[in-house]
């Protein structure tokens, strides 16, 4: 017969490692959706930029294209707890560009790309990226993000 001791052992190492499960899987896995809604003339051109679990981990990501008078959502997976701090864009088309920001990365001018954003590659260039505020998911859900984007003319 096991004893009341063991029972209470088993069941409380069999807890610990469901909550590390529960925990670490929330923070690994998590979408971020960013809406863009392009109410100008032109197509626009955007990249995004956002934080890993630490510095080899984060990304930069472009070209995610907006044709004018359009909407298009983009889902991104992340570590929304790291993501939500530092989640940015650089936006570009027409002639105007949004970027500038405090958030540093780089574009690649001529073609898609991804990457680190502290190793830029050779025949990139440096820019800034605009911080963008992500709303928490649907009521306590905080592995998932989002945010809208709207340019007027």
């Amino acid at each position: 017969m096991l004893s009341c001791k063991r029972v209470f052992k088993t069941a409380s190492v069999f807890l610990l490692a469901l909550m590390c499960v529960a925990v670490f899987s929330s923070t690994a896995h998590a979408e971020i959706k960013v809406t863009v809604k392009n109410n100008r003339s032109h197509t626009l051109s955007l990249a995004f930029r956002w934080a890993g679990f630490d510095m080899p981990d984060d990304i930069v990501s472009g070209w995610y294209n907006v044709p004018a008078g359009q909407t298009k959502t983009f889902k991104f997976d992340v570590a929304y707890q790291m993501t939500a701090q530092d989640f940015g864009y650089y936006a570009q088309g027409g002639g105007s560009v949004w970027g500038g920001g405090k958030l540093s990365g780089w574009i690649n001018p001529k073609s898609k790309f991804r990457g680190n954003p502290h190793e830029m590659p050779s025949g990139m260039k440096e820019v800034g990226y605009r911080h963008l505020k992500l709303k928490r998911g649907p009521g306590e859900d905080s592995a998932y993000g989002s945010a809208t984007l709207t340019f007027n003319p």
